[in-house]
């Protein structure tokens, strides 16, 4: 759970896992933004303006997280770990995503 005024103010916790891979498939133009410091890319159903997911990319794949509240099973996760990446530099962050987050495939990339 990120403690940033966004991810606070949205109320979202992430789920995510370094071994892990997220397939998102888009039916619809999906929107992005950025927030904080302009590192990762934030995508957003456009129906229903939901924070699918933070993504970043590095090298030659994508890398991200899940909004955890969208998965159907919430209930059972484990309660989240506070973390607070606005302590850290821009270096620093993009370290610590590149050691928990997974890998994102996205149909329709040519949107972000």
């Amino acid at each position: 759970k990120c403690d940033c005024d966004f991810c606070t103010e949205q109320n979202i916790s992430y789920l995510s896992h370094p071994e892990g891979v997220l397939e998102i498939t888009f039916s619809e133009p999906f929107e992005t933004i950025q927030q904080g410091s302009n590192q990762a890319r934030f995508l957003v159903c456009s129906s229903c303006k939901d924070i699918v997911a933070g993504v970043y990319q590095f090298h030659n794949h994508l890398m991200g997280a899940v909004n955890a509240r969208l998965v159907n099973k919430f209930v059972r996760l484990q309660k989240p770990t506070s973390v607070s990446p606005k302590s850290l530099t821009p270096k620093e962050k993009l370290s610590r995503w590149e050691s928990v987050w997974l890998k994102v495939r996205i149909n329709w990339q040519n949107h972000l």
